[in-house]
C-alpha cells in the first residue's frame, strides 16, 4: 500500500492542511521493524473516490485499488501491528486473546 500513496497524515491527523508528501522509506523501514517481531501489518490508508466510479453496492476488490489511472492516489493513516498468540497457546488460554498496536 505504501507504494500506492502519495501523501501521508501528519501525526495521523486527518484533512487537507495535515498532509505532507509520503516518506516510503519511513513507512517501509516501520513495517520491516514490525513484521521482524512476528507482528502483522496493517496500512491504514484512505481516499476520497468520485461517486460516479461506484455503483450503489458494489464490491471494490483489488482491481478497483490497485489500477487506478491516477497512479498514486492513497493516504498514509498510519500502520496497525497484531500480535496473534499461537494456536496452542490460544487453546490453553480458552479464547483467542489478540494484542492490537497502533503506530501514526
Amino acid at each position: 500500500m505504501v507504494k500506492m500513496c502519495k501523501n501521508q497524515a501528519k501525526g495521523g491527523v486527518l484533512g487537507d492542511d495535515c498532509l505532507k508528501e509520503i516518506n516510503e522509506a519511513y513507512w517501509i523501514e516501520q513495517i520491516a521493524i514490525l513484521s521482524s517481531h512476528g507482528q502483522r501489518v496493517l496500512a491504514l490508508c484512505r481516499a476520497f473516490v468520485d461517486k460516479s466510479s461506484v455503483k450503489t453496492g458494489e464490491q471494490l476488490w483489488e482491481e478497483f485499488v490497485n489500477g487506478r489511472p491516477e497512479g498514486k492516489w492513497l493516504t498514509m493513516i498510519g500502520l496497525c501491528a497484531i500480535i496473534d498468540p499461537s494456536n496452542q497457546g490460544s487453546a490453553r488460554l480458552g479464547s483467542r486473546k489478540r494484542t492490537v498496536l497502533l503506530f501514526v
